[in-house]
């Protein structure tokens, strides 16, 4: 019984210790997020430059909130969707009707920001690194 421990117990472990790990990697989720660019146009609208993504695909009447902007997060409702060949263009106007975009922005009319598209599993997160270290 010792002899059967001592050969096959390592491998064992190792075996329970991984399959312990692919359930961990398979059940928890990240949040993915892809930069923007807002350019206020006015005190009240402002253009949103987002790089295309297979998990963002808003429609007009959406209520986006942008993330770390320097206004803080803002939450606005999508007007407009424009399609360029390497961006979407958003028309957005704040939720808050009350809200000077350009105000939040300390006066700039430039602010870059992030918008969450949705959730990854970690597991892919970490197949994707593989491949793309190859």
């Amino acid at each position: 019984m010792n002899k059967t421990i001592i050969k096959y117990g390592v491998f064992v472990i190792l075996l329970i210790m991984s399959l312990g790990l692919l359930i961990i990697l398979n059940r928890f989720e990240v949040y993915s997020k892809t930069s923007v660019n807002l350019i206020v146009l006015e005190e009240e609208s402002c253009m949103a430059y987002v790089a295309y993504s297979n998990s963002f695909n808003p429609n007009v009447g959406d209520t986006i909130e942008i993330t770390q902007t320097r206004g803080g997060d803002i939450r606005f409702i999508l007007k407009e969707i424009h399609r360029e060949p390497s961006n979407l263009i958003l028309k957005l106007y704040p939720m808050d009707e009350k809200t000077k975009v350009r105000q939040k922005f300390g006066g700039d009319t430039f602010s870059p920001g992030y918008i969450f598209t949705g959730r990854v599993k970690l597991l892919e997160v970490i197949i994707k690194q593989f491949a793309n270290a190859r």
